[in-house]
């Protein structure tokens, strides 16, 4: 059983027997690895080391055909204490592990992935409370699908190639990969519907509006996460999402 080196986000932790912990890590060199520190909660202080949301530096040693695999020498390299200390951001941040999580196996490995949690904790981190919703997890929503495969169309309505949507917005069709324009979607859906200043601000044109009532905050957030959902083939319930929800205000 051999041991390799790599740096490692901490998407998920869970306490196991007396004294370890299970953690879930994306690593740079072998994507998402489930694996067990045996022994790491008798130190004093050393369990924060395996805190979710933390970038962390250790040895893992792979063995062949299991799926929990062993790991030692956990050191931290970046605590993210702006997020850790903020309950909206760490619930923006706990959304943004989930989907994650429900999108990528342990047999897989993408290295664009590590490095775009990496960044997306940067940001959160260094990222108002107002705005950490708009300008973190819907970049990293539209960014993870670009990179796994089934990136939004931002440019022009699916049916008929109108690039209207930027100024008057259009309604998200998940099977189609983009938006309707008000011609082909017929009447606006309200459930759907996702304004031009938004879509503009996913292609990093502009920034987010600053006037977005907690009910657009909601619907926007759970139609990108709901997007990258159906083509991960999930169907249950967001847990983190259903939290942030909260946070973002009540319904209107």
């Amino acid at each position: 059983m051999s041991g390799e080196k790599t740096r490692a986000v901490v998407l998920r932790t869970q306490a196991y027997r007396e004294s370890s912990i299970i953690a879930w890590l994306y690593t740079e060199t072998r994507g998402l690895v489930h694996g067990v520190a045996k022994g790491i909660r008798r130190r004093s202080k050393a369990q924060s080391l395996l805190e979710r949301g933390t970038l962390v530096d250790t040895v893992v040693f792979f063995k062949p055909h299991r799926s929990l695999q062993t790991l030692s020498q956990v050191r931290i390299l970046e605590f993210f204490p702006g997020t850790r200390n903020g309950l909206m951001k760490s619930a923006v941040r706990d959304a943004a592990f989930e989907l994650a999580l429900r999108g990528v196996t342990q047999e897989e490995t993408h290295p664009e992935l590590f490095s775009l949690l990496l960044e997306f904790l940067t940001i959160l981190d260094r990222t108002p409370r107002a705005r950490a919703v708009p300008l973190a997890l819907w970049d990293f929503c539209n960014r993870l699908s670009v990179l796994l495969g089934f990136g939004l169309n931002l440019r022009a309505c699916v049916e008929c190639g109108s690039t209207a949507i930027g100024q008057h917005g259009g309604v998200l069709v998940h099977r189609q990969g983009g938006f309707l324009c008000t011609s082909c979607g017929g009447q606006r859906n309200d459930t759907t519907h996702v304004s031009g200043d938004i879509i503009r601000c996913l292609r990093g044109e502009s920034q987010p509006p600053s006037d977005l009532s907690p009910e657009n905050l909601r619907r926007t957030t759970r139609l990108l996460i709901t997007y990258c959902a159906w083509h991960f083939e999930t169907h249950k319930a967001f847990k983190a999402l259903e939290f942030l929800e909260r946070l973002l205000g009540p319904e209107a």
